[in-house]
Formats: C-alpha cells, sequence, structure tokens
C-alpha cells in the first residue's frame, strides 16, 4: 500500500484477511477451559534461525524436519474461524465449536466478549471474541477440523 502522510511518502506491507471469530469455552462439567492444537506454518517457520530462514524462501527449497521437527509449529489456541458465511457471528461461532471441539451449542448462548483489531502491522484484522459454556452430554462427535477444508486439529 502507497500513501501519503505527514507530506512524506509511504509504502507498507500488508496483507488482506478474512474477519473472524474467536470462542473461550468453558466445560462446566469437567471444571476446565478447551483449546485447540494445531499446526500453524508461520510459527513452524518463524521459530528456525533467521539466517537458516533466508534460504528457505527460495524456489524450490526444503526444510529438513530432522534438524527443524514440525513440532515446533504447533499453537495451543482458542477455537475460532473466519467469517466466510453470510450468518451471524455467534452462527459462525458455534459451527466452529462443533467442527473443532465437537459440543453442539445454540448460537444464542454465545456472550460476545469484545471485537478488536489483531495484527495491525500487517493485518488489521478485525475479530470478534465470545465465551461459551459446554458439558459433556453436548458432545455430538471428535472435533478435529473440518476434514473438508484439510482442517488438523486436536
Amino acid at each position: 500500500l502507497k500513501f501519503l502522510q505527514n507530506g512524506q511518502n509511504k509504502a507498507w506491507d500488508l496483507v488482506k484477511v478474512h474477519e473472524s471469530v474467536g470462542i473461550v469455552v468453558f466445560n462446566v462439567t469437567r471444571r476446565k477451559l478447551l483449546f485447540v492444537r494445531q499446526f500453524r506454518p508461520a510459527v513452524y517457520f518463524n521459530g528456525i534461525p533467521s539466517d537458516e530462514r533466508e534460504t528457505l524462501v527460495t524456489p524450490g527449497s526444503k526444510i529438513d524436519t530432522k534438524k527443524h521437527p514440525t513440532d515446533a509449529g504447533y499453537t495451543l489456541e482458542i477455537c475460532a474461524g473466519i467469517v466466510d458465511k453470510s450468518c451471524s457471528l455467534e452462527e459462525i461461532a458455534a459451527t466452529e465449536v462443533e467442527e473443532e471441539l465437537g459440543y453442539e451449542v445454540d448460537p444464542a448462548s454465545m456472550f460476545q466478549i469484545i471485537t478488536m483489531l489483531s495484527g495491525v502491522g500487517v493485518m488489521g484484522e478485525k475479530q470478534t471474541h465470545f465465551y461459551v459454556e459446554v458439558t459433556d452430554e453436548m458432545r455430538i462427535g471428535p472435533g478435529g477440523g473440518n476434514k473438508s477444508e484439510g482442517e488438523s486439529i486436536e
């Protein structure tokens, strides 16, 4: 993005992204917060020492996974997803809880915590965070993400 600020020409790298929802899920039966664990390529790549990363941006280069195990790219996160459907944010959040954690929740039970901007230096992504409570009886599936989208979530 090129723009003029205070009389100076500026150039800024940015990434166009979808809005997203994040859901803090509390299982009242077990009295535990529920998180998801998933592989994040950017986390993995940025965990490699910077001098080695420079050689990996050339086409055809490969990462030595014996030297840099992929476990370094896994993160522990709250349940989340992008806003890519013409549904309410609560409906999208409820769908993510079912896809990622396997619990069926009523969208009306989502309590909105905050809407905020994230990654403001590069993305300026708008995120809306919710809180919802579940019980063991609400578990209807294994979770693990949407297999048709290639997700692999623990």
